[in-house]
């Protein structure tokens, strides 16, 4: 597809279940780079850990209302002490 939708899909995964989504997300990255496709990934995610891990780029919304958008460099170090409450 052109556009992949994935709303929180690690929520509620064992850590092997997260594993194996990321590893599938990268597979799939890989073959579209192979292939010269371009598929927009739109992952929705509360886990920076998993956004930095998958993620070149973020963006911070808070309050349905973007708050900062950039590399996840940019993102997430700024946000992780905010998040983890």
């Amino acid at each position: 597809p052109d556009l992949l939708v994935l709303d929180e899909p690690i929520n509620g995964l064992d850590p092997q279940g997260i594993a194996e989504i990321r590893d599938m997300l990268l597979r799939l990255k890989e073959e579209q780079n192979m292939m010269k496709e371009d598929t927009s990934i739109l992952f929705v995610s509360h886990s920076i850990e998993q956004v930095q891990k998958l993620c070149k780029r973020a963006i911070w919304i808070e309050k349905g209302h973007i708050v900062k958008a950039g590399t996840t460099e940019e993102v997430c170090p700024e946000y992780r002490e905010a998040y983890q409450v």
